[in-house]
């Protein structure tokens, strides 16, 4: 296991690395996980100018990111996590990640060049020397070479199987999520989502009133953290019908709406999408 999420990008080494400073998913602990999170909440707010820790935590937290990410399962967070390896091989050490691949930064065959060249606008073709089917770089365009390289190994393999990861892993990468911070917004024009919080015994659409109206309304229009608002839906719903509808949707709807700022969809705009939802609200006395 370690091998496998130790083997890229960071050096094609890493996985030998991990063994060595005995590196295993059973012995990271919750203060290990938390560390990790935190930064991984940085890189996800685009800081890749963090500084370059002890090889252990190093190795370590490259091993929970990928774990992090690949619960996310988002393109945007695999591509983050790609730029922010680029970037701290581009500025650190380039010339030990091609030894350790093979690559002489000098003389590389276009096919190799191609197969790692992504992200740099530097790196086109016509900005580097080809000749013969050999591309010859200066020091500058091998530093961002080297980026492009770093780049295609972190996002090597994503995303990662994580079934057999611990579930309590779950939390720790959404709670890694960058949350958007926000004012209370005029309330104005949502006394029917007042409404709709004060009734019960609702048989359906539970999951839709929190999508459409209840979620964005208490983070962006009451400003609440989404764990000050995570009681107040467990509350509401315990005064519905239906089955149970689990913490885990509840919190990734609260803080989705609270990191893009959305707000409650108008009533009009529900009605047009959702005519049913809108009726049932009216023929209970829920909605005028």
């Amino acid at each position: 296991m370690v091998s496998f999420y130790a083997l890229y990008p960071f050096l094609p080494s890493a996985s030998k690395r991990a063994e060595r400073l005995g590196i295993t998913m059973e012995g990271v602990g919750d203060l290990e996980i938390t560390a990790a999170s935190d930064r991984f909440r940085e890189i996800l707010s685009r800081r890749f100018d963090l500084p370059v820790l002890d090889e252990r935590t190093e190795i370590l937290h490259f091993i929970l990111f990928r774990i992090f990410a690949s619960i996310l399962g988002s393109e945007y967070y695999y591509d983050l996590l790609g730029r922010f390896y680029a970037e701290r091989v581009r500025q650190h050490d380039p010339s030990e990640l091609f030894a350790e691949l093979g690559i002489d930064p000098s003389a590389i065959p276009l096919p190799v060049y191609m197969s790692y060249r992504h992200i740099y606008p530097e790196t086109l073709l016509y900005h580097v020397d080809l000749r013969g089917g050999i591309v010859h770089l200066d020091d500058v365009t091998a530093r961002l070479f080297a980026g492009d390289v770093a780049y295609t190994l972190a996002r090597k393999g994503l995303p990662l199987d994580v079934s057999g990861v611990p579930k309590h892993f779950a939390d720790y990468a959404r709670r890694a999520v960058p949350i958007k911070r926000s004012k209370p917004v005029s309330s104005k024009g949502y006394s029917f989502i007042e409404s709709i919080m004060g009734a019960s015994g609702l048989p359906d659409g539970r999951k839709r009133i929190i999508f459409f109206w209840l979620a964005p309304y208490l983070v962006n229009v009451k400003g609440m953290a989404p764990e000050d608002a995570l009681p107040v839906l467990e509350e509401w719903l315990s005064r519905q019908s239906g089955g149970k509808i689990t913490k885990s949707w509840l919190k990734d709807e609260l803080i989705l709406a609270k990191r893009k700022g959305i707000r409650p969809w108008g009533l009009k705009k529900v009605e047009s999408t959702d005519p049913a939802l809108v009726k049932m609200l009216r023929d209970l006395g829920v909605l005028q």
